[in-house]
């Protein structure tokens, strides 16, 4: 009985090894634009990976598409659809669902290919390893590098994390103070906003928060004296159980339709975030 136990341990601790050395790894690289970016091979070409969540699929451009894409096997429908990014509105030419190889690791999720798009963004809730298919994401900006697969911590907290049905999005619930204002509501984890919070004018919190004085929003124009964006400069930001100070906070009407309270962004990666999207819990 004694010799079955043992065994029993080893066994145990080989399956544990293995699944610890299924963790591929990339390291990340930070441009101008406050974006992070990686290198991975994607049918045989060396390409630059914009870092994303906060978008709904795999976005490539259709330069990239017609060079190495023609014949890769995905089922792609054509579309007249339209989605809109931060920086514009762009026509989705094909769409289609499939497994795209990323270095060591797999992209399996919907693919949008746009017209007047340059590069590729890459969703992370939708990457898995290639050997056990599991969905567990890593990210620490401040050491500049991302994991996939391994294992979640045992220590520090927990989060639970929802992915939209509609959009895939990955969000958190959040109950957060802007000097000393509460806010309540979703927030979408969007490793593509290089801000802590980027909040939703039309929010009920926003919209009552500056109705009464609480928040004022300060507005920046263009040369021509347009207004192009809003803002908030917090002294203080208090977001789950850490405090930040002297914050600029965007705020945008771009998404009318949006039900969540704003983006959560990369200050927030600041240390190791764990993201395991098969069981919906974010670790930090």
């Amino acid at each position: 009985m004694e010799k079955k136990i043992i065994a029993a341990i080893a066994c145990l601790m080989l399956t544990l090894s293995g699944i610890a050395q299924e963790t591929v790894s990339f390291p990340l690289e930070k441009h101008s634009d406050g974006h992070y970016y990686f290198q991975a091979d994607v049918y045989g070409q060396k390409t630059e990976i914009m870092l994303e969540s906060g978008i709904p699929a795999l976005l490539i451009g259709r330069d990239f598409y017609d060079c190495n894409m023609k014949d890769c096997g995905l089922e792609f429908r054509p579309s007249e659809s339209r989605m809109r990014l931060m920086n514009g509105s762009y026509r989705i030419s094909f769409r289609a669902d499939g497994r795209v190889g990323v270095g060591g690791a797999v992209y399996d999720g919907p693919v949008f290919i746009l017209e007047g798009f340059d590069g590729i963004s890459l969703p992370v809730q939708h990457l898995k390893d290639r050997k056990t298919g599991r969905r567990i994401v890593t990210v620490d900006l401040e050491r500049l590098s991302m994991s996939v697969g391994g294992t979640v911590p045992v220590k520090g907290s927990k989060y639970r994390m929802t992915l939209d049905r509609e959009t895939g999005r990955p969000f958190v619930s959040s109950y957060f103070y802007i000097d000393g204002q509460a806010f309540d509501g979703k927030l979408i984890v969007d490793l593509g906003n290089p801000m802590l919070l980027f909040l939703f004018s039309q929010h009920r919190c926003l919209k009552n928060a500056v109705a009464k004085g609480a928040i004022e929003l300060h507005d920046a124009y263009d040369r021509n004296g347009r207004l192009v964006a809003q803002g908030i400069s917090a002294g203080s930001v208090k977001l789950f159980g850490k405090e930040y100070g002297n914050v600029s906070v965007g705020v945008t009407d771009v998404y009318r339709n949006a039900r969540e309270v704003g983006f959560l962004g990369t200050p927030f990666f600041d240390s190791p975030v764990v993201m395991d999207f098969d069981k919906g819990w974010l670790y930090k």
